[in-house]
Order: C-alpha cells, then structure tokens, then sequence
C-alpha cells in the first residue's frame, strides 16, 4: 500500500504541471483570449465521459480480482472506444458548430482530438493500475505533463494562434498515447482491438453506472463555465476559471489516496469487508488532517493568493475563490467516498448524489 500510495503521489502530483500550466497560460494569455480558451475547454470536457462511458474504470476492478481476464476485457474495450469516439466526435463538432464561429470550432475540434487519445490513455493506465503497475503510470504521466507544459507554453510565447495552442495539446497526446501503447503491449499484455459484441454488453453494463455518475461529476464542473462563457462573455468566462482552476488542482490530493487503494479495496470487497471499512477510516482522517488548513487558508488569503498567481486582472476572480477553496474540504471526502462506493459496488448511493449536485448547480447558476 505505501508503494503504491508513493508512486500515486507521483503521478497524479505530476498534475500540478498541468495546473502551473493552466496559470501561465492565464497571465501570459490575458483574460479574454484566456476565457475563450477555457469556455472550448469546459464544452469539450463536456463529453469526457462518451469515448469510454466508464468501462476502463469496471474492468479495473475486474482485472484487479481475476487478472486473467485483462486480455479479452481490454481488447474488446479498445475496440468499443473506436465506435464511441466516432460517436463522440459527431455530437462535440456538431452540437459545436450550433454554438461557435468557425475559429472557435477548430478549436473544439483540436481538444476533441486531445480529449479521444486522452480516452486511450486512460484505458491504459487503468490497465497499468489493475496490474499493480504504478511506477510505469506515473512516468508516463509525468513525461507526458512536462511534455505538454514545454509544447503549449513554446506556442504560446512563440505568438500562435488558440488553435495552435489546442494543436500542440493534441500532438503532444498522439505521441504520448502512442508511446504508452507500445510499452503496454510489449511488456504488459499483448493488445489488439476485439469486435466481441457480446463483451462490449457486459462491459457496457459494467461501465454504465460509473459513466453516469462520472458524467454528473464533468457535467459539475465544465457546465457552469460553459454558462457563463454563453450568457456573460469570455472575461467573466476567464474571472470564473481561475479559482475552479485551483480546486481542480487540489482534487489531485483525494485521488492519490484512492487511486492508490483501489485495487486493494476491490479485491477485499468479498473477501474482507472490515479491511475496506479500515481503510476508509484511515483515508478519511488523513484527508481532513490535508483538508481543513487548505480550506482555511482560502478563507483567509484567498485575494492576495489569487492576485500572486494570476496578476491584478483577476482581482474580479476574489469572491468566487473564497467559496470554490475552502469547498475543498467537501471535495475531498465526496471523491474519496465515491472511489469507495465504486469498489463495494454502491452504484445507486453514487448516481443519486451526483445527479442532485449537478441538478442543484444547474439551478443555482
């Protein structure tokens, strides 16, 4: 457990590049050209959840219980998310091209590109999680972020176009996904993509439930930003991004801990259920000690710290990040607890909480 808890460390603390990204390109971008950046973003992010509807995340826990399954569940996966990303490309440009001029809709375009091979890669690295693999993922997370950190930021200084900066997200991804295929297959599992229909059945019916709850949580997210980009403009839209900006950063904390305990937490599940409940414990105490002064720090500094990462311009973004940082706290044990439900296999308790958040933050913007 502390192996993989310390390689998980790594690898998801390798999205604070991605994040330290998301800061520079707001200072170096300005508000404006940076809020239509991130209003393309959060609709693409829209869709995060079509070209795998959830099932990368059930055949982890299925492979973490009966390894010899990973072969057939795998490749069948691979081969489902080449109809899904046809799928999902056809309603992210065309519900697109319905709200955006053609600039803003190559735009779309590019990060729906980046967002299918980024589908890839996560059926991956779930694989890699299943396998008890977490060195090889978080390098691989972390060649990929400093990759995309030194590729987006040369675009961007180098005067490109929004386009040309979506374009580099999606090169970058290609090489990356590409490289990570080849380890995975030959030193893992031998992959090829299975046209086993009856397959795609379970692992539909496997996946289901997580796409749904994951959806709500993206929907959560990306929609209000996509609702004020439409109804305010894209200042107000790049004002709101840089606070949710920091609490997405911060959701690398709760998924450290439960990405490194998901494989233990499925294989106990039948077998050892006060384990699991142990570890719960354990996991919650240890993110209410990381939690409360996170939270409390935001109350106190939220405008000083926000002035000191995104400049004087964002000094509208105040407000809003002292309520989205303290929020933290919350955040921390809802991801935490729903990683858990996941693996004791409580779907309903996970749709029925995110589908009230997300009805709720619709309303309330």
């Amino acid at each position: 457990m502390a192996r993989n808890t310390l390689f998980s460390a790594v690898g998801e603390g390798s999205n604070l590049l991605l994040f330290l990204l998301g800061f520079l390109m707001a200072r170096f971008m300005g508000d404006s050209t940076f809020g239509a950046f991130a209003e393309a973003s959060a609709f693409v992010g829209l869709f995060r959840i079509l070209p795998d509807f959830g099932m990368s995340y059930a055949s982890t826990l299925e492979i973490a219980r009966d390894r010899s399954r990973a072969g057939a569940l795998v490749g069948n996966l691979l081969g489902f998310q080449v109809a899904l990303s046809a799928l999902t490309v056809a309603l992210c440009v065309g519900l697109g091209s319905l709200l955006y001029d053609r600039q803003q809709l190559l735009i779309v375009a590019l990060l729906c590109a980046d967002l299918l091979l980024k589908a890839v890669k996560s059926t991956l690295r779930w694989l890699l999680k299943g396998f008890e693999r977490f060195a090889s993922e978080s390098l691989s997370l972390l060649l990929e972020r400093l990759a995309l950190m030194a590729a987006v930021l040369l675009a961007i200084r180098s005067g490109s176009s929004l386009a040309g900066v979506a374009l580099a997200f999606a090169l970058v991804r290609l090489l990356d996904t590409t490289a990570l295929l080849a380890y995975v297959h030959a030193t893992v599992l031998r992959l090829a993509p299975r046209f086993e229909t009856a397959l795609w059945g379970e692992l539909l019916g496997r996946g289901l439930p997580f796409a749904y709850a994951g959806a709500m949580v993206t929907l959560f997210f990306q929609v209000d930003q996509v609702m004020i980009g439409q109804m305010r403009g894209p200042q107000e839209s790049g004002w709101y991004r840089a606070p949710v900006l920091v609490l997405e950063g911060l959701t690398l904390v709760p998924r450290i801990l439960g990405y490194a305990f998901i494989p233990a937490m499925a294989a106990w599940h039948g077998s050892s259920p006060a384990s699991v409940t142990a570890l719960y414990r354990r996991g919650v105490k240890s993110l209410l000690l990381l939690g409360l002064p996170v939270a409390a720090f935001g109350a106190l500094a939220a405008r000083p710290f926000v002035l000191l990462l995104f400049g004087a311009a964002y000094a509208p973004s105040v407000p809003a990040a002292e309520l989205l940082i303290p929020a933290c706290v919350f955040m921390f044990l809802s991801n935490f607890s729903e990683t858990t439900l996941a693996c004791i296999d409580r779907w309903r308790a996970i749709v029925a909480a995110s589908t009230v958040a997300l009805v709720l933050n619709v309303a309330l913007n």
